[in-house]
């Protein structure tokens, strides 16, 4: 019976539906879309910035340890390289460096004075200046 129930299942989803998420997940290449190259070729931001204050959520990608090694196997052992990986590493990594630079440049304009904060402050500067002369002590 329950041979009977597995063969209507794969006749109405098909074979894949039954195997696991683990088996179909060992299946993927590291060269598929779906695998975070940020990971593979060094640290992933997400990971990286995870428990900050710019924590930026857990990666959509695919972190798979196994492609990491594979990685860093046929890099170092067998000299081949993956251009396309660093590039998009790259990309990855200049794409926040931009958004916290922009970030800080807002952060520092909100922190700049305003015209009439910075009269303001010089006329107070000039009154204490004032005060400070007159209540020194005159050397004799």
């Amino acid at each position: 019976m329950a041979d009977d129930q597995r063969r209507l299942l794969e006749q109405l989803m098909g074979k894949e539906a039954l195997d696991s998420f683990q088996v179909r997940r060992k299946e993927i290449e590291m060269t598929n879309p779906r695998v975070c190259k940020a990971f593979l070729v060094g640290t992933c931001p997400h990971d990286l910035f995870n428990g900050t204050k710019l924590n930026i959520g857990k990666c959509p990608l695919l972190h798979v340890e196994k492609h990491k090694l594979e990685y860093e196997f046929r890099t170092k052992k067998k000299n081949e390289t993956f251009p396309n990986f660093e590039h998009e590493y790259y990309k990855t990594l200049q794409k926040y460096v931009d958004e916290i630079d922009f970030t800080i440049a807002t952060a520092l304009k909100r922190l700049e004075h305003t015209p009439e904060e910075k009269a303001k402050i010089a006329a107070v500067t000039k009154d204490l200046d004032v005060l400070d002369t007159k209540n020194r002590p005159h050397d004799v």
